[in-house]
């Protein structure tokens, strides 16, 4: 049996916010990081965040934000934005932070719903990422 996981949705979203939604705030900030994304010629690889964090990042935001009649946060580059946040604005203990965050956030997916964030889809998404609550 998988060693359970606690994570508490307000700590997640205060996390989240704080890594890169708080900075948005901050006028220079969001627009420099976001130039650094959308003037970059055809797909960069991620700099902060591994293959695996950049699709952890990606899940999530999509699930915030999912494509309908608008495109989905991945579709606007928000796995991008973030990357560039990490690895330009953060410091390396929030850097460290914020990516043990993103495991937490997969080793508590695989506690819950056993499997891993990436893998899951519709319910048991939305049940992770509301922190545990079926929605």
């Amino acid at each position: 049996m998988p060693e359970a996981v606690k994570i508490d949705r307000r700590t997640l979203i205060h996390n989240l916010a704080q890594g890169g939604l708080l900075l948005s705030l901050m006028p220079g900030f969001a627009e420099s990081a976001w130039c650094a994304v959308a003037g970059a010629a055809g797909a960069k690889p991620p700099r902060a965040l591994n293959a695996a964090g950049q699709r952890l990042v990606a899940v999530i935001a999509d699930a915030i934000l999912p494509r309908s009649d608008t495109p989905s946060a991945s579709d606007v580059g928000v796995p991008a934005w973030i990357d560039v946040i990490v690895a330009e604005y953060f410091s390396e203990t929030r850097r460290r932070s914020f990516l043990a965050d993103l495991a937490a956030i997969d080793k508590f997916a695989s506690a819950t719903s056993g499997a891993h964030l990436a893998a899951l889809n519709g319910g048991p998404l939305a049940a992770v990422v509301a922190g545990g609550r079926a929605v």
